[in-house]
């Protein structure tokens, strides 16, 4: 049941790539830094990506077990990604009145540092996975979704955490909370100090 639910989110979100205005043909962010052999799948075909590589809409960036890799999009997000992760873009779009972008996280960790777009009042930025919505604002947030969500704040800031059960909201370095499939998400806790450490570490380029 739970694989036939991740086969029907990841082909809902697939379509959302050709949504009219979701994004131009032109770049809509660059590779800034890698470790290992990070792959880009653009159009059916998968290539290693470099610094200085061009992302558009419908990209779907992987790591492997030993890589890692920084993103810097056109709105001054800037993005990383631990080991063992997938992310698609589907909408990056800073069209007037309302900015939109969306991205899903199949599994693995990030670290996002919002740039200018989920700062617009009508402006929304969406990190989409099958149990929850993550909603970044400002401040650096860690997120990890393997069976279950896990989010973290790594500053100070404002996130919030959606489903169609609840929503909750992230403000304080350390605060963090879990999500399980079906499940609204927990209530905001603050994590240990070693488990944070691990959080950045697990995204950090050190020796890129």
């Amino acid at each position: 049941m739970r694989q036939f639910f991740l086969l029907l989110f990841v082909l809902c979100l697939a379509a959302c790539a050709w949504l009219p205005g979701a994004g131009s043909s032109e770049g809509i962010g660059s590779v800034e830094a890698v470790i290992g052999e990070p792959r880009l799948i653009r159009g059916g075909t998968s290539f290693t990506v470099e610094p200085g590589v061009l992302l558009k809409v419908a990209d779907a960036v992987i790591t492997g077990p030993a890589d890692a890799i920084a993103l810097r999009m056109s709105d001054k997000t800037v993005m990383t990604l631990a080991a063992r992760t997938e992310l698609v873009f589907h909408i990056y779009s800073d069209e007037k009145p309302t900015p939109l972008v969306r991205m899903s996280l199949g599994m693995g960790a990030i670290s996002v540092v919002p740039g200018r777009l989920p700062r617009n009042e009508r402006g929304r930025f969406e990190i989409v996975t099958p149990v929850a919505d993550v909603l970044p604002v400002e401040g650096e947030v860690w997120l990890r979704f393997s069976d279950q969500l896990d989010v973290v704040m790594l500053s100070e800031g404002k996130v919030s955490v959606v489903n169609l059960r609840g929503r909750a909201e992230l403000n304080s370095l350390g605060e963090g909370l879990t999500t399980l499939l079906g499940e609204s998400p927990s209530e905001p806790a603050l994590w240990q100090p070693d488990d944070i450490t691990r959080a950045m570490m697990s995204t950090t380029l050190e020796g890129g």
